[in-house]
Order: C-alpha cells, then structure tokens, then sequence
C-alpha cells in the first residue's frame, strides 16, 4: 500500500513539475516577444522602423524613402524585484557615434514603444507593428 501511495505522490509531483517548466517557458516567451517587423509611428505613420532578423534596422521619413541603417540590440535587463525592461541600441551602420539608446517600455505583437534614454525623456514614442 507504501508503494502505491509514494507511486501517487511521485506522479502528482512530476506532473505539477511538467505544467510549471511549461508555463515558464509560455511565460518567457511572453517577456522577451520580438521586435523583427516594420514598425509605423502612430502620430505619423509615413515614418517607419523596419527590424530585421539579422540586426539591421532601417529607418524611412516617408514610406519609400530610406533614411538612415542601423545596427540594432535588444536586451533585457531584470531587477532585484524580477521586474524586466528592454533596452534598444541603435548604431548607425555608416558613423558609429550616430548611436542612440531606449528603454522599452511596449513590446508585444501590436506595438512598440521606445523613451530616449539619453534626454532623460521618458514620453515613449508609439509605434504600431504593420
């Protein structure tokens, strides 16, 4: 009867073990959603971000005209308290003093947003994935 009971509580144990390794992973997903995409300003939506996959970011004023390249890094920093925020690094791929800095303050399958974290302006700037 020992067995069967230890049996139970092992199996109770495993399973609950498996939802919580798959939940963490649902959940680190969630955390860290890409940024690859073209991305629209949404108080002007001519002016666009496109990010791609292999660290270029281009940045058009107008829909067709290209403005400037960039190199681009995302990182995630966490807080003794868990919290994460985003930090977005641009480097223009022409002039590597070009370069500018963001936190993240959005970042899901809709929208982006980035505050300038050089002017110390934390007014995020909203963009809407296209």
């Amino acid at each position: 009867m020992k067995k069967i009971i230890n049996f139970n509580k092992l199996s109770a144990f495993l399973i609950i073990c498996v939802i919580l390794l798959g939940n963490t992973l649902v959940y680190s997903n969630q955390i860290n959603p890409s940024i690859v995409g073209t991305w629209c300003m949404e108080d002007e939506p001519q002016q666009k971000m496109v990010f791609t996959s292999d660290g270029k970011m281009k940045k058009y004023v107008d829909s067709s005209q290209l403005y400037k390249t960039y190199n681009w890094t995302l990182t995630y920093e966490t807080t003794p308290s868990g919290l994460q925020s985003g930090i977005l690094e641009l480097v223009n791929v022409q002039n590597s003093n070009d370069k500018y800095v963001y936190l993240v303050t959005t970042l899901n399958s809709q929208y982006l947003g980035i505050a300038s974290a050089k002017t110390g302006n934390l007014q995020p700037t909203t963009y809407k994935k296209i």
